[in-house]
Order: C-alpha cells, then sequence, then structure tokens
C-alpha cells in the first residue's frame, strides 16, 4: 500500500472520523438517503465532496472519463445504473452533471485517443455528438473550443439522462430536477447551465435567479 495512504487514513481516524462518529452510525443503521445525484469526471483534480462543502450521505456519487453519459440503451452504461437506482430506490431531487476545463477526456475527443487504447477510444464516442461542427472550430482559439465541448459534453449527458425511462417520469412528476455545471479548475468558479438563457452562467446568478421571489 502507498505510505501516502496509509498516512490519509491515519490522519481520517484520529481527525476526520471523530467528530462525525456518530453520522457514520446513524448512516449504517437507516441507510443512506442522499438528495443529490453528482455525476463527475475521474479526473483526480475534481473533487465533488470538497467542491460542493457536502458530508458523508449528502451525495450519491458516479465518477466517469470525461464525466460522460452514454445513451440509455447502451448495455451495462454505469451512470444510467446509478441514476435508476438513485432515482428509484434512494430519492434523490436533483442530478448534476459536472464537466470541467482541461478535460483530458475532451481533448482526447478533439484530437483523438492512441490507438493502444481500445477501451478509452470506445467510450469516447459517447462524446461524438458533442463536437463542435467544423466551421465553428475553425474560428475558435483553443481554450474556447474546449470550453464549448466540454459544456456540450454535459449538455448530452443531461439529455441522455433525461431519456431514461425512470428519470423521465420522475422529471414529469416534479419530482427530480437536472443542472448542468462546468468547473473551472484554475479558479474553482463552477458555471450552471441557464434553460431560460440557453447558456452557462456563473453558478450563484444562476441559483440568485430561482430563489424564491427573485
Amino acid at each position: 500500500m502507498p505510505h501516502a495512504l496509509l498516512e490519509g487514513f491515519q490522519h481520517f481516524r484520529t481527525h476526520d472520523l471523530p467528530p462525525r462518529r456518530e453520522r457514520y452510525r446513524r448512516l449504517a443503521q437507516e441507510g443512506q438517503r442522499p438528495p443529490v445525484l453528482f455525476v463527475g469526471c475521474s479526473d483526480s483534480r475534481v473533487m465533488p465532496q470538497l467542491l460542493t462543502g457536502s458530508e458523508p450521505g449528502d451525495l450519491f456519487v458516479v465518477r466517469t472519463v470525461g464525466a460522460l453519459v452514454g445513451p440509455p440503451e447502451t448495455p451495462g452504461e454505469t451512470t444510467h445504473a446509478a441514476a435508476e437506482y438513485a432515482v428509484a430506490a434512494l430519492g434523490v431531487r436533483d442530478i448534476v452533471v459536472c464537466g470541467h476545463s482541461q478535460c483530458g477526456a475532451m481533448a482526447a475527443v478533439d484530437a483523438g485517443a492512441p490507438e493502444d487504447m481500445t477501451h478509452l477510444r470506445r467510450w469516447l464516442t459517447h462524446a461524438e455528438d458533442a463536437v463542435l461542427p467544423a466551421e465553428e472550430r475553425a474560428t475558435l482559439a483553443d481554450a474556447e473550443a474546449a470550453r464549448r465541448l466540454e459544456q456540450r459534453a454535459v449538455l448530452l449527458g443531461l439529455e441522455r439522462l433525461a431519456a431514461n425511462p425512470i428519470v423521465a417520469a420522475a422529471r414529469q412528476e416534479g419530482r427530480v430536477t437536472l443542472h448542468g455545471w462546468h468547473l473551472d479548475l484554475a479558479t474553482e468558479d463552477v458555471a450552471a447551465f441557464d434553460a431560460a438563457t440557453g447558456t452557462f452562467r456563473p453558478l450563484e446568478d444562476v441559483l440568485g435567479d430561482a430563489a424564491p421571489g427573485a
């Protein structure tokens, strides 16, 4: 075992666990009822619990390469399996799909993954519908093109989750709301998709607009 992991576990046992011991005991006895399903990228720089200030039991987390969501008819597609369980069994109220800047998966979608990475190449086909039209890509600087691809992949994921029959039924009944986020790794700012404007705007602004009385 890497020594750093052992040190981290010992720190958790000594410092992080004691104030949460009762919470863990209750979660073990009563089970989990997280209000949010968070679909994020496997990237080590993306830390959903830290980003959202969440405690154990707050988030049901799925992490995939690129935060990609396959079509609902894809056999064994992990995100749909998690979404069905989260909605039908756990009763989550919100589903967040969160992409991020400097995403290696999206860079591979744009430039092509190595030929020998066959599983990765197959997985990245789930992002093909998010690829920018060639004429649009040609007019953009690399950083802006990357940002647009990352955000388009988030919207594609939301579209596919919305097509899942269990999620669709819950949305129709007003039990689940879908959200698209894009995290800037350099600043840790989050832009959220605003359906009213069709754009990604600062999360604080979108939440402020949605607040009662806003």
